[in-house]
């Protein structure tokens, strides 16, 4: 692991971070990750990723309805009878 992507990780690890990404930082979270932001260039290169991976699209999965499943499967036993 690259030192770049340990940085994200640790990140991504962190809630003050998370929220001021977010746009739901307290105001001294803000001033904080604002002035971090403007201490290195690198450092807008992170919030784009982190940025990224908490935009991340992940789809929903309907749970499956497992007293049908049953169902289905001791249907399928039987059919094989």
């Amino acid at each position: 692991m690259n030192h770049s992507s340990a940085k994200l990780i640790k990140l991504m690890e962190n809630d003050s971070f998370i929220r001021w990404l977010r746009g739901i930082g307290s105001e001294d979270e803000i001033k904080e990750w604002e002035q971090w932001l403007r201490l290195n260039d690198h450092h807008a290169h992170l919030v784009k990723q982190a940025d990224r991976i908490l935009n991340l699209p992940f789809v929903a999965y309907e749970t499956p309805n497992i007293e049908l499943e049953v169902l289905r499967l001791q249907k399928a036993i039987a059919d094989l009878d």
